[in-house]
């Protein structure tokens, strides 16, 4: 290294502390969520997951729910905590946004909608003749 020093974690990843109690059934979610810091496939997955959480059924899947999303960032040690914070944080304002009622019972309203409360935005392709 440069001149810095690593943290164990920062080589190895997130890892559990001893409050972590998501194992059992859930455990291959768990594995997935532990690398939303570094991965960004599996933080896109989270993304996708709290976007969908209330129109999907996932009952039969062995999730870790929204509402424990905090207490699963807290039981971990991170990488990259900034990032992990971040990803969780937005997962969790996607979450609540999209089961909003305005969301719900606005077919047409975008995610950019949802997310920022502005009127979504139509956006015209050079490419396309217009009238």
């Amino acid at each position: 290294m440069t001149g810095h020093t690593a943290s164990v974690a920062q080589l190895r990843g997130a890892r559990c502390l001893a409050d972590c109690h998501f194992g059992g059934p859930l455990k291959a979610h768990h594995d997935q969520l532990l690398r939303v810091d570094r991965d960004p496939d599996q933080a896109f997955e989270l993304l996708e997951l709290a976007l969908t959480w209330d129109e999907l059924d996932y009952d039969a899947e062995h999730l870790i729910e929204p509402a424990a999303w905090d207490h699963f960032l807290e039981s971990h040690r991170w990488r990259d905590r900034a990032r992990a914070v971040r990803v969780f944080s937005l997962a969790d304002s996607i979450m609540m946004r999209a089961s909003s009622p305005t969301y719900l019972e606005s077919p047409g309203l975008s995610v950019f909608s949802a997310l920022t409360g502005q009127p979504a935005v139509t956006l015209r392709s050079p490419l396309v003749a217009r009238p």
